[in-house]
């Protein structure tokens, strides 16, 4: 990708060529060799404990919303107040992903119930429905 982007910026002399011999391995090759080499490719109970502790009260709904709901980071950023239902017997959210527009549903544990409660009522305060979306990034 870096020769690739480096050639169409015209950053080399020469165009590079790397051989029809060359191949990028897929992502099961990768994970194999993760795997083979001991690295993981995932946050253990004590990480994520340790990084709810440390952090402030956005970045708990946040990290909690990733953890809960399998949240990425760009749904994170576009979900609303309005998406989260949290007086109920059962509190979650209803709203379409970011990456590919499906709908999804999804419930909230106690914990992340109680995270975005506490975020909303010390940090939000919307006044128009542009400042709906429940956590504010630095662009709004």
């Amino acid at each position: 990708m870096v020769i690739n982007w480096g050639d169409e910026e015209e950053l080399f002399d020469c165009r590079i060529r790397y051989g029809a011999h060359f191949k990028a391995p897929t992502q099961h090759e990768i994970e194999v060799e993760q795997e083979a080499s001991g690295r993981i490719r995932f946050f253990d109970r004590d990480i994520i404990l340790a990084a709810l502790a440390r952090a402030n009260p956005a970045m708990k709904v946040a990290i909690l919303l990733g953890i809960n709901c399998a949240f990425y980071p760009g749904d994170t950023a576009a979900i609303t107040l309005d998406d989260l239902t949290l007086v109920s017997e059962y509190p979650g959210h209803a709203f379409r992903r970011v990456k590919n527009g499906f709908h999804r549903a999804g419930a909230f544990w106690p914990e992340t119930v109680t995270a975005i409660r506490e975020y909303t009522r010390e940090h939000r305060n919307p006044k128009t429905k542009g400042e709906r979306t429940l956590l504010l990034t630095r662009y709004q």
